[in-house]
């Protein structure tokens, strides 16, 4: 029995032995096994009670033969040495987890993420790319497990040209009729990062055959799939933000979107031009956000202040 987290783990014999492959070292006092079977990922150890021993202050056995008490030197060899067995004989085994990749852009954007996904693959991890139902083929191509966002890549990249990559539009056309698609392209893209996260994809085994079940242990996301953070809060899981670009508050550059120059310097205004962005953008998300919060992932809505985006 050990005590793990402040709950008592039962020791068991029957672990298979693809999970005694994970610990090969041992200790001269203590056999450990551990097994990666707990589905939130903690590590189950068993250790023979007769070896129960205080890991956090090793204990250093006396000179043989000896009634003299042991010498600096004697202590300073036996600590190295010690240090050095338990170096060798630990096996760190990170815990392997469902992952999902949010990415909303073209192929250009997705292409990186494919190899993200596989080398993730690699370490033994099961990995999902969510992107455009576009390139279905193209990822599971790569055998990668695939779920359909919603959104038109073609339609987002003919916006950003219209625009001229500007947050703002300054024609009168393009506010009238290009803007009010593309927020309802944004909503579409933001409802769809749920069920990309926590359901299985819809025709994972063929056409109208649903795949396997999928709920994310963490999240990989570029920062316009939007809904990123908040099925992220909704899951309790890690998010990890990837961008070729700088979008996270920085003294070193501007905003991508800012109008301000690089000068290799770092300023505090490259700083604050991340909070004004995000509070525009914000400004122009917020009801789409809140409604998802509240009426699909049941959280509270964000408020003024939060400066959620």
């Amino acid at each position: 029995m050990l005590e793990l987290r402040g709950a008592k783990v039962e020791t068991t014999d029957n672990i298979p032995d693809r999970t005694r492959s994970f610990a090969s070292g041992k200790f001269d006092k203590i056999s450990a096994v551990l097994a990666l079977q707990r589905p939130d990922g903690h590590i189950q150890l068993d250790f023979p009670a007769e070896d129960a021993i205080d890991l956090q202050t090793p204990r250093l056995d006396a000179p043989e033969s000896t009634n003299q008490p042991p010498t600096r030197e004697h202590d300073i060899d036996s600590k190295k040495q010690l240090t050095a067995k338990l170096d060798s004989d630990l096996v760190s085994v990170p815990p392997l987890m469902s992952i999902c990749i949010l990415i909303v852009g073209t192929r250009g954007d997705v292409q990186p993420f494919l190899a993200i996904a596989q080398r993730l693959q690699r370490d033994g991890h099961r990995v999902r790319l969510a992107t455009h139902a576009v390139y279905r083929d193209f990822v599971m191509s790569h055998d990668v497990e695939f779920y359909p966002l919603g959104g038109d890549p073609k339609e987002l990249a003919a916006y950003m040209v219209k625009t001229g990559g500007h947050l703002i539009p300054t024609k009168i056309e393009t506010l009238t009729k290009d803007v009010p698609r593309n927020r309802t392209m944004i909503n579409e893209i933001v409802l769809s990062t749920w069920p990309a996260v926590s359901e299985a994809d819809p025709d994972g085994g063929g056409p109208g055959v649903p795949g396997p079940p999928f709920r994310a242990q963490a999240i990989i996301a570029n920062p316009v799939s939007y809904g990123h953070i908040h099925v992220a809060e909704r899951l309790g899981v890690p998010l990890h933000i990837m961008f070729p670009q700088p979008w996270v508050p920085t003294m070193a550059f501007p905003h991508p979107l800012s109008n301000l120059a690089y000068t290799g310097n770092p300023l505090k205004r490259n700083y604050l031009s991340y909070k004004l962005v995000d509070l525009i953008m914000w400004h122009g998300t917020e009801g789409m956000i809140n409604e998802f919060r509240t009426e699909v992932l049941k959280l509270r809505p964000i408020r003024n202040g939060d400066l959620g985006s």
